[in-house]
């Protein structure tokens, strides 16, 4: 149930290295040297079929953890929606929501951390660790049924978030190490498309099952929960059977790999990072452009409501439209814009309609409009970070899987709460429709700031892979 992350930042640090010959490694080449490995392409071999998300799926491996991810997804978004009515149910208090939702956001401070420590440790002991943890925390939930039982919903809310900093990061990185690198762009959208879905499928399935029981609120939020830690059980059972082969074969070949003392480690990582001038480029836009992003979340409730006019049922279908966008947005990237557009050019040119989305919010005369503005604000999003997900795919080396998604997400969080924090004021000050329109121009801002890193004209699909294939991702 802790706040999700978005999968933007699947995290970059290392430019890929040009091959200087079929199927030979060049120096900055990573293999990971698991059994049986092979190269990337044999001369004379034809090409591998084009990747969709058919394909990607039909791997089991990649199945089982997309379904597991898909699970955790609609799992948090699920338990959220059901702890902030038992909250709201128990307390009445408004000082409590929102202790609680900083409680959630606390462990974003410790996510470098996390990842650092995932990629010195194995990825699938952390998949299975965090989702148990998850599963048996839940339940505790249902021991709140007066407001002074507040401090146990915040450390279990505390020790929920911090598991799921975990998670992400390992899955994201074990899901690279099972992919070929003209499968990154079809993967990567699939899994934010599936992010967005889980914000219109988790909220309405808690919705639905908390209403059941009528007014008998507690036991309805009692079985939402019930059901949400059964959830994490049955993704915990996918990554251990399903996942098995593939990911023992994945780290056992980076257990044997030679590690740097954990300061040079650090050291590497950050210094590749800077040197790649597209994640320079995703941080700019990330670190500038969200700035004006997070008042569309904070401002939407008094925005439909001063504005349209408008109730719970616009207010959800406004939030719903966004989340729909953002799916496909998503979808796109993976199916046509990836073969077409180049990760960098897209992101800019995504980032554009991102703006101009949210400058229409301010700026529309009449619910409709707002509706379709959203949507289009969602679509935008939802290519952004797809884009943005394959650019540091392609980045980053797989030993800094782990450090390269968190300092991406951790930036992009930063950026994005800071964003929350000053939307408020900003609201009071230059109105709401005012604050979306100066978020908007923001985001604009940080495009022409991004131009000059991300506006290479190589495609996602002619990129070369900096490691060869191996075993444990062709082995279907």
């Amino acid at each position: 149930m802790a706040s999700k992350q978005s999968s933007a930042g699947q995290g970059a640090f290392a430019k890929p290295a040009e091959s200087s010959a079929v199927g030979t490694p060049t120096p900055n080449s990573e293999n990971l040297s698991l059994p049986n490995s092979t190269p990337t392409t044999l001369a004379g071999a034809p090409p591998p079929p084009r990747a969709t998300f058919g394909s990607v799926l039909s791997q089991p491996a990649v199945r089982a953890l997309w379904l597991a991810s898909l699970i955790s997804y609609v799992g948090d978004t699920f338990g959220i929606m059901a702890l902030f009515i038992l909250v709201n149910h128990v307390t009445h208090s408004t000082v409590a929501l929102a202790t609680v939702g900083v409680v959630q956001t606390i462990p974003l401070l410790f996510a470098l951390v996390a990842g650092f420590l995932v990629d010195r440790w194995r990825y699938r002991p952390v998949l299975l660790t965090t989702d148990l943890v998850r599963a048996s925390l839940l339940p505790f939930y249902l021991l709140f049924q007066s407001p002074d039982r507040l401090w146990m919903v915040l450390v279990v809310t505390l020790g929920v978030s911090v598991a799921s900093r975990f998670f992400f990061p390992a899955s994201q990185a074990l899901r690279r190490a099972l992919l070929r690198p003209d499968e990154y762009a079809v993967a990567a959208s699939l899994w934010q498309a599936t992010f967005g879905l889980s914000y219109v499928v988790g909220p309405a399935l808690a919705g639905l099952v908390i209403s059941a029981f009528g007014s008998d609120v507690l036991t309805g939020v009692g079985v939402a929960f019930l059901v949400d830690s059964l959830s994490f059980v049955f993704s915990t059972l996918l990554i251990y059977v399903l996942v098995r082969e593939k990911a023992q074969a994945v780290d056992v070949a980076r257990q044997s790999e030679k590690r740097p003392s954990a300061g040079a480690d650090l050291r590497e990582g950050w210094e590749i990072m800077w040197r790649s001038q597209q994640i320079r480029g995703v941080v700019t836009l990330y670190g500038v452009g969200l700035l004006g992003v997070g008042a569309v979340f904070v401002l939407t409730v008094p925005y439909v409501q001063r504005g349209f006019n408008g109730g719970p049922l616009e207010i959800g279908l406004l939030e719903a439209s966004q989340a729909l966008g953002l799916a496909i947005g998503a979808t796109a990237v993976g199916t046509v814009l990836a073969r077409r557009v180049a990760p960098g050019r897209l992101m800019l040119w995504a980032s554009v309609a991102g703006g101009v989305s949210v400058v229409g919010l301010g700026l529309a005369p009449i619910y409709g409009v707002a509706l379709a503005a959203m949507c289009a604000a969602g679509m935008a999003a939802g290519a952004v970070e797809s884009a943005g997900a394959v650019i540091t795919l392609n980045e980053i080396p797989q030993r800094h899987q782990g450090k390269g998604n968190a300092s991406i997400n951790t930036l992009l969080n930063a950026s994005y709460l800071t964003s929350i924090a000053i939307s408020g004021v900003a609201g009071e000050v230059l109105g709401i429709r005012g604050t979306f329109i100066t978020g908007g121009m923001l985001a604009l801002l940080g495009v022409l700031l991004a131009l000059p890193l991300l506006s290479s004209r190589r495609s996602i699909a002619s990129q070369p892979s900096n490691e060869l294939t191996n075993e444990a991702k062709k082995v279907r």
